[in-house]
């Protein structure tokens, strides 16, 4: 028996075979209860405005991999007011000066996660398969992303929040000042809690990746965010449900919206396209209820913006949607380049959204002559074919025109050369 618990003892303390202690549980997802202020801050990343002395002040920010004090320290300060979540960053830096001398990220969108940065995750308790990201290094440049289940999981790096930060500079620390709207992150009233992870990431000698809530690992796992309770937004009616067609359609919509109470007054409907806001439709809401119908012209990246004002309020943004997935206009599938004389011209165009457009036209001209023809198209799929055996041989060019019903058009050009077999 004292030989079999020594040759035990001696299996179980060899090197290469120690058995792995069992992993400690995780810690459980922290939480904070937020209070509103009267007062919107101004965002300069200061702090000095009555807006923050009765923020909440989260810190004792860990590693990511496992749930131990970071060296540097950071703290946040977060509050709220009735449209938007405003979050400052206060982070200490012993090795700033040297941090500033390296080269950063200062286009919108660039690499920000490769600097001196902090980093806002946010999902809405009840939809956690959408994720809103927001990363702000050294230099206030912004890269923001969005992900979700309709997209695939993909993260739409050209997804573009309405955010605004400001960066200040200390001798040992960094300040960044967040203002987040809640309708950016579709956060609707009615609801009291939202999910988010606030995260920093140091490089240098002294690197290391923290956040509020450890992750365990990648920053990016939503079931790790901690949450902010009590946001109770007073004075804005709460949808009781909205539809509309997904974000990669346009041409002629409908939107339905019912709020949970009977309230009345004025739907506006407007989208932001390249920076510039402007009104789709309009109507007006009776009972709690209204049917919208609207019309998004023609493809490209945007973001549509419900602005309601209740009888007697203010106005105030319910919702957004971000368009991501647009569909394009025209797609050439296929088209004829180079022919011998006396040939026909072939093409096929894939038409994002027959309806609105009115006719298509093509065009083929050159020094020794023309032949054009117009369609008007109906499917998906149109087929372009022209009679080229008048045109003489030589260097073409072959203009396609798509005529939308709005008055608006697209053209679209390429060479065509026509050979002596």
């Amino acid at each position: 028996m004292k030989i079999f618990l020594l040759l035990l003892t001696a299996i179980l303390t060899s090197p290469g075979l120690l058995i792995a202690a069992a992993p400690e549980e995780m810690l459980p997802p922290p939480e904070a209860v937020l209070k509103a202020t009267a007062t919107p801050p101004e965002i300069d990343g200061h702090f000095n405005d009555p807006a923050w002395k009765d923020a909440v002040l989260l810190g004792d920010f860990m590693l990511n991999t496992t749930p131990v004090p970071a060296q540097a320290k950071t703290t946040v300060l977060v509050t709220y007011d009735r449209d938007n979540l405003y979050v400052g960053f206060t982070c200490l830096e012993p090795e700033l000066k040297e941090k500033l001398l390296r080269p950063m990220a200062e286009e919108r969108d660039g690499n920000v996660w490769e600097d001196e940065c902090i980093e806002v995750y946010i999902n809405d308790v009840s939809r956690s398969t959408e994720q809103y990201h927001v990363l702000v290094n050294l230099r206030n440049t912004v890269m923001d992303l969005f992900s979700g289940e309709k997209f695939r999981q993909c993260k739409a790096v050209a997804w573009n929040g309405h955010w605004q930060s400001a960066v200040a500079l200390g001798t040992d620390e960094w300040r960044v000042e967040l203002k987040i709207p809640f309708a950016t992150v579709n956060f609707p009233a009615g609801k009291t809690e939202l999910r988010v992870n606030f995260c920093r990431e140091r490089y240098g000698t002294s690197g290391e990746i923290s956040s509020w809530s450890c992750p365990y690992g990648d920053f990016d796992k939503p079931e790790r965010s901690g949450v902010l309770k009590n946001i109770i937004r007073e004075g804005i009616p709460e949808i009781a449900s909205l539809s509309w067609p997904d974000d990669s359609t346009w041409g002629e919509q409908q939107l339905a919206l019912q709020f949970a109470a009977p309230v009345s007054g004025r739907l506006t409907l407007l989208q932001e396209k390249d920076g510039q806001l402007q009104v789709l439709a309009e109507g007006q809401v009776r009972q709690g209820q209204i049917s919208l119908p609207y019309f998004l012209e023609e493809p490209g990246r945007w973001v549509l913006l419900l602005g309601f004002q209740e009888q007697g309020k203010t106005e105030s943004i319910l919702f957004a949607s971000h368009n991501q997935l647009n569909p394009a206009l025209f797609t050439l599938h296929r088209t004829t380049k180079i022919m011998p004389h006396g040939g026909r011209f072939q093409a096929l165009a894939r038409l994002g959204n027959p309806s609105v457009l009115k006719e298509i036209s093509c065009r083929i001209s050159g020094s020794a002559g023309q032949q054009s023809a117009s369609w008007h198209p109906e499917q998906e799929f149109c087929s372009i074919t022209l009679d080229c055996s008048t045109l003489a041989p030589g260097q073409y060019n072959v203009e396609y025109l798509f005529q939308l019903h709005s008055g608006r058009s697209v053209t679209h050009h390429h060479p065509l050369l026509i050979f002596t077999p």
